[in-house]
Order: C-alpha cells, then structure tokens, then sequence
C-alpha cells in the first residue's frame, strides 16, 4: 500500500480521466437503449455499467488518498480497456468510438498514476 499525503498532477489527470469516461459510459448506456435492437446487448450493457461504476469509485478513491487506490487503479485501467475494445467493435458509431476513446484516456491515466505512485 502506498501513503499519499498531496494530490498530484497524475492524480487530478486520472480523476478528471475517470469523471470524463463515467459520464461517457452513461450517455452511451442512454443512446444504446434509445437505438434498441443489437446496442441493448446485455454483454455490452453490463460492461458499460460496470466501468461506470468503477471509474467512479476510483476518482472517488484518489481524491480521499485511499491507501488502495493503485490497486483499485489496476482493476479501472483494465476494466476501461475492456469496455473500449467492446464499444471498438462497432466503428461505424460515432457515440460508440467516443465511448472507447474515453475508456482508453482514463485507462492510461490510471497507468500513469501507477508508474508515477
């Protein structure tokens, strides 16, 4: 476990990274369910919520300085690399590679965070 004692720059990039793709996963949770049909995949859904949740919890880890927080780092990093490489699968969707976009910024702001912890 690492002690943190002041925020730093890594660290508001990874929580303004994870706030960015939270908001992404859910506006594209939205826009899936307003298109119906094939963008309701469960599979596809569930990813979507869950890096939703987990980014969440983990911008919310590094501002209280969580002594866990490079663990919870490594499971957002490789849960945000998941769901982009789910929401890449459809590049003919604009909302779709938006979404991955944003999953993949705040996966390698949470590895940066974790080299530079």
């Amino acid at each position: 476990m690492t002690t943190m004692s002041a925020r730093t720059t890594e660290m508001q990039e990874c929580v303004d990274a994870c706030i960015e793709c939270r908001s992404m996963c859910r506006s594209t949770m939205d826009y899936c369910m307003s298109q119906g049909g094939a963008m309701m995949d469960p599979t596809l859904m569930r990813m979507l919520m869950d890096c939703s949740d987990t980014t969440g919890m983990c911008a919310d880890m590094i501002m209280r300085m969580s002594d866990n927080v490079m663990d919870m780092c490594r499971m957002c990093a490789d849960l945000c690399t998941s769901c982009a490489d789910l929401c890449a699968k459809m590049p003919g969707d604009a909302q779709m590679m938006k979404c991955a976009d944003a999953c993949r910024k705040a996966a390698t702001a949470c590895r940066a965070m974790m080299v530079a912890g």
